[in-house]
């Protein structure tokens, strides 16, 4: 009887043990049925691999940018694929852009890649599916000679000043005039020698009025308003007036070396004998030198030039 029991219980141990095991070979096979095949998966685009895209055309939407005009809008366009990378966008008119203008730029996982053209053109292409059967008719680096704005639109577009903009208005067009394209990039040049010109006749009255500045500031601080001059026995006598920051001075002048009249230098504070430099020329740099001596200050011109008289030989 105790044979029998034990017998009962090994037979019930082992049976569970078997479907135990049974279970778990299959949660098993579950498991691997579910990790996929690579070679399985199925892509969203047409002609994408794991490896990439295959070499062929495909339809696109194409975002196109001018960074100079700020022109920009979406089309639907053929693209060329060749190793994965998209190497020429067919526009609907026949006309396309390739390496010869552009450099190939590779597709990531999602078929989308940015391409900027040689003349700085910005083209953002998505692959959406294999070649489309219809595509929008633009033409190559997108409807350049097409009107697609006003001029004041473009002139915005552009940044144009309000001072450019009424000159344009005035002389050449009409707000509501259409431009295209072209017509917009032709009046940005306009613009840009016109500034050119602008800045070149500014830095050059700047030169001119910095110059007249200097001249003003060299008369301001010392300039001959008269001068005469007599002979005594062979021996020369001058006496000049120079006017200084709009008080004037009475200077004898020493030795036989003729003054000039022109702007002078001189220590307005020092009324014993010094050197007085004296520019003839505001065109040039050389100054001529005259020891002088400050005899009276303070009054008019013409009583300067009646105290000349109180000196030996005037």
């Amino acid at each position: 009887m105790r044979k029998n029991n034990n017998f009962k219980r090994n037979l019930s141990i082992s049976i569970l043990l078997l479907i135990i095991l049974l279970i778990c070979l299959m949660q098993c096979k579950s498991c691997n049925n579910t990790v996929e095949d690579p070679e399985e998966i199925v892509y969203a685009i047409e002609g994408q691999t794991a490896d990439g895209f295959e070499e062929g055309k495909y339809c696109a939407k194409v975002d196109y940018y001018n960074p100079k005009t700020g022109t920009s809008n979406s089309y639907k366009l053929n693209v060329e694929v060749s190793e994965n990378k998209v190497a020429k966008i067919y526009f609907g008119n026949g006309g396309y852009l390739d390496s010869d203008h552009m450099t190939p730029e590779s597709l990531d996982e999602n078929g989308k890649c940015k391409i900027y053209s040689d003349k700085n053109y910005e083209y953002k292409i998505e692959i959406t599916g294999s070649a489309c059967s219809f595509t929008d008719n633009v033409s190559s680096e997108i409807d350049s000679d097409t009107p697609i704005f006003t001029f004041l639109q473009c002139a915005n577009t552009i940044g144009m000043s309000q001072k450019e903009i009424d000159f344009c208005l005035k002389n050449s067009y009409s707000a509501d005039q259409m431009l295209s394209e072209k017509d917009c990039n032709r009046l940005l040049d306009f613009i840009f020698e016109i500034r050119k010109e602008e800045a070149r006749y500014q830095q050059e009255m700047d030169e001119i009025r910095g110059k007249q500045n200097d001249l003003e500031n060299e008369v301001n601080n010392g300039y001959i308003q008269r001068m005469k001059s007599n002979s005594i026995a062979g021996n020369l006598c001058q006496m000049i007036i120079i006017s200084k920051k709009k008080k004037n001075y009475l200077l004898l002048v020493s030795g036989n070396q003729e003054c000039t009249m022109g702007t002078a230098i001189f220590d307005e504070n020092n009324y014993g004998w010094q050197l007085v430099k004296i520019k003839e020329d505001p065109r040039i740099l050389h100054y001529s030198g005259h020891y002088m001596k400050i005899v009276s200050s303070g009054g008019s011109i013409s009583s300067l030039e009646g105290e000349m008289s109180l000196y030996r030989g005037f």
